[in-house]
């Protein structure tokens, strides 16, 4: 491994400990109740909140990333599949799991358990993991924890966990930003009852951000913050 390769390492895994250390009693909250105050977790039939992505909103990801040098992507919660399918379009080798057994995948594992990318890395190599998790998962360290395990991570979630974020997920972005290493992409089309979607996408370094975001992307309808 690489000087730069450790160091970026030891990086993601400073920011899991910072994060462990602010969300810990949070994430408690989530484990216990399936929720966090404020936030619903769950959709009215019970199941944990998730939607559906669709093509458009895949779309605003490929105009405003180059992802043509990336060896495989991940897609660890690929539910219809249809980030999968959308990036087999665009020609780059795709990997997929769903806990779920109903849903098609490559593998039907946790993908909360650190075990799971180190053996999916061990047969079928990836260097992005571009997903749409349940959105309680992403305060159970869907996120932070996804950016161990890729240089980089695109989580496609509902806009209200980045402009409504709890104190430990804002605190986290925050220190994401200030390390020259997030990109927010928003301009989704909207959903049925209004609500956008985004992608928060982490870079393992601002290098890596800097060689990867593609400038244009604003002018083909997204909006990215960087």
């Amino acid at each position: 491994m690489c000087r730069s390769t450790k160091s970026a390492s030891r990086e993601a895994f400073a920011a899991l400990n910072y994060y462990n250390a602010l969300h810990r009693a949070h994430r408690c909250l989530i484990v216990t109740t399936g929720q966090s105050k404020g936030q619903a977790m769950r959709q009215r039939d019970g199941q944990p909140e998730c939607k559906e992505t669709m093509d458009a909103e895949i779309k605003t990801l490929l105009d405003g990333l180059d992802l043509s040098k990336c060896v495989g992507v991940l897609d660890p919660w690929t539910g219809r599949g249809n980030i999968a399918r959308m990036l087999l379009l665009h020609r780059l080798l795709v990997h997929s799991n769903d806990i779920d057994h109903q849903h098609e995948a490559d593998w039907h594992e946790d993908a909360l358990q650190p075990a799971f990318y180190h053996r999916v890395q061990d047969v079928r190599p990836y260097d992005a993991i571009i997903t749409s998790p349940w959105l309680a998962m992403l305060d159970l360290l869907a996120l932070p924890r996804a950016t161990f395990f890729a240089p980089l991570v695109a989580m496609h979630v509902p806009s209200h966990p980045v402009t409504n974020a709890h104190e430990a997920r804002w605190k986290y972005l925050q220190k994401l930003a200030d390390e020259g290493r997030l990109a927010l992409m928003m301009g989704s089309p909207r959903w049925r009852m209004g609500q956008r979607g985004g992608w928060t996408v982490v870079f393992a370094t601002r290098a890596l951000k800097g060689a990867m975001l593609c400038r244009e992307a604003t002018g083909k309808g997204a909006w990215v913050l960087t």
